[in-house]
């Protein structure tokens, strides 16, 4: 097995290491914010959601949301393309391959830290905005049902229409669907 610094001084120059280092833990850093905002985001979007908003309000909602993941891919480019340099740089495998973990192991133990942490603060986060998907994906699905029936419903008053009998009566179409009517 390698020694960690065996891997670190197999960089061109440790300042580049060192700096690539230290420009991924910005990259992640911003990350972790965007992420933050984003997970933020989702869940007042659902609170809006459930109060039935505006045309306009779901059109500012959707601009807000598109210009918060344009910003996190930009983000994630840059980290990938870090992440390039350091496993070139330092030699440690392929570069489709490397993980954030396989740099920290190469990292100093300073970088390692710092890594780690964010690496563990990434995950959580991610954790979370799968969970709020999940959660709010139970309420989208019975969303869409319920306005399947509706326009299912409504198309069949809109084209139900009587049928000629042989004696030049018309005979009505079977009811599909049901009005109901309540007061007070």
């Amino acid at each position: 097995m390698l020694e960690q610094g065996t891997l670190v001084t197999n960089c061109l120059e440790e300042n580049t290491c060192a700096e690539l280092f230290e420009s991924l833990v910005d990259v992640l850093k911003k990350e972790i914010v965007l992420d933050r905002e984003l997970k933020e985001f989702l869940l007042a979007e659902k609170q809006m959601l459930l109060r039935a908003p505006s045309l306009d309000q779901l059109q500012q909602s959707n601009v807000a949301k598109e210009n918060a993941i344009l910003k996190t891919r930009m983000l994630e480019e840059v980290r990938t393309n870090l992440i390039r340099k350091l496993a070139f740089a330092t030699g440690i495998g392929d570069e489709e391959d490397v993980r954030l973990s396989d740099l920290a192991s190469v990292a100093s133990p300073q970088t390692r830290k710092k890594l780690d942490a964010l690496i563990r603060e990434l995950t959580q986060i991610a954790v979370e905005i799968k969970q709020s998907n999940e959660a709010s994906s139970g309420i989208l699905e019975t969303s869409i049902e319920q306005m399947s029936g509706s326009v299912e419903f409504l198309s069949t008053l809109i084209s139900r229409s009587g049928i000629y009998s042989g004696n030049g009566r018309i005979n009505p179409a079977a009811d599909l669907g049901r009005i109901l009517r309540t007061e007070g």
